[in-house]
């Protein structure tokens, strides 16, 4: 498939636009038991004249928060809201915030730090944890992008849209959202293909932003690739490429496809190449997940791993599940990592995987 198709399916598609993936050793235990159903809610409709999107996903031990965005059909005068649902883990609701007036920007994410939950839609929102209650709203407006909490700090990144003229770039604040520093690059209307990918370890906030002028609709190659920065802002570094999926730090190393079909190991101290392997299939969003000396993918082609020093490709499963209705979409998207187990999703059941690649369960769905 061409760059640019590929591209346009996304465009005029932003609900189909892959959501921010599992994050290893979330949890320190190992799941060795069968997947077995517990819980589900399933909200009424926000509004008549509506379309929702599934939003977005967090969770830790003891409760799970679903960002759920609706926007207005065209013509309906429906306003855009965002609603944010706080679960305990036997599913009883604790919470609901609405928050009204708010540009949707679909899968952007959501995170918890410190008693606080935060998202950017039109700006940096944070609520406070036990009643849902919106705590503050930073000062960075008509913005839209993925968020990353590291060391007490918030870090925002204007992903853009296809029809304003906002700079791309990303913001870092103190946990109540007071702005400390801020990188923009100086084109205006443009979007960033990438999504906003965010990382941070070892002292460092690494940024991978694909930048797309949307009047010429091409890639800026001098602004597009992986950049490096001190948590006071100073810049280490910048690395031409391609990224197109998020960003995994982890060890010293930054892991993230690139260029389509490639999976990329870099040094975090220059980002410099350490090893690159071909995918199967398009492996486009998700961030790699990194368990023990292994590091796994979810493709069009189903889960693949690599030896992370090598780059070796050790093994691949689930190549025979069924295709989901779009040629672009993965067959396989990465749940979760607890311990040395993976929850992979596809498109009619869940997956119990060992970090060898064995399927210890599986269980229907009507995702």
């Amino acid at each position: 498939v061409s760059r640019p198709e590929f591209e346009k399916f996304f465009q005029d598609n932003p609900q189909e636009q892959a959501t921010e993936a599992a994050q290893s050793f979330a949890l320190g235990e190992v799941v060795n038991s069968s997947l077995q159903f517990a819980w589900e809610h399933s909200p009424a409709p926000i509004g008549s004249n509506e379309q929702t999107t599934g939003g977005n996903l967090v969770a830790d031990k003891n409760f799970v928060y679903w960002k759920r965005e609706q926007y207005g059909l065209v013509g309906s005068g429906t306003k855009e809201t965002v609603h944010i649902y706080k679960y305990d883990n036997s599913g009883n609701l604790k919470w609901i915030s609405v928050q009204g007036g708010i540009n949707a920007a679909f899968n952007t994410n959501l995170i918890k730090m410190n008693g606080k939950i935060y998202f950017c839609e039109d700006q940096v929102e944070a609520f406070n944890d036990n009643d849902g209650k919106r705590f503050v709203a930073g000062a960075w407006t008509d913005r839209f992008g993925n968020v990353l909490g590291y060391n007490n700090k918030i870090y925002a990144t204007n992903i853009g849209m296809t029809e304003y003229t906002y700079r791309m770039g990303m913001k870092a604040f103190t946990e109540s959202l007071y702005p400390l520093w801020v990188y923009e690059f100086p084109v205006a209307r443009a979007r960033d293909a990438n999504e906003g990918s965010l990382a941070a370890e070892n002292g460092n906030i690494f940024y991978a932003p694909t930048i797309v002028d949307n009047d010429l609709n091409y890639i800026r190659p001098e602004y597009s690739g992986v950049y490096s920065f001190t948590e006071s802002g100073v810049q280490n570094y910048f690395v031409p490429t391609t990224p197109l999926g998020r960003l995994t730090a982890k060890g010293g190393r930054l892991y993230c496809m690139e260029n389509y079909t490639s999976l990329v190991c870099r040094s975090q101290s220059n980002g410099g190449i350490l090893w690159t392997a071909n995918v199967i299939g398009y492996a486009r969003g998700q961030a790699p997940v990194i368990i023990d000396d292994v590091c796994i993918i979810a493709s069009a082609s189903g889960v693949e791993a690599f030896d992370i020093i090598t780059g070796v490709r050790i093994w691949q499963r689930l190549s025979n599940v069924p295709f989901t209705t779009s040629p672009y979409m993965f067959k396989s998207h990465i749940m979760a990592a607890i311990g040395d187990s993976l929850i992979v999703t596809t498109e009619n059941k869940f997956y119990l995987l060992n970090k060898n690649g064995d399927v210890l369960d599986s269980a229907l769905h009507l995702l």
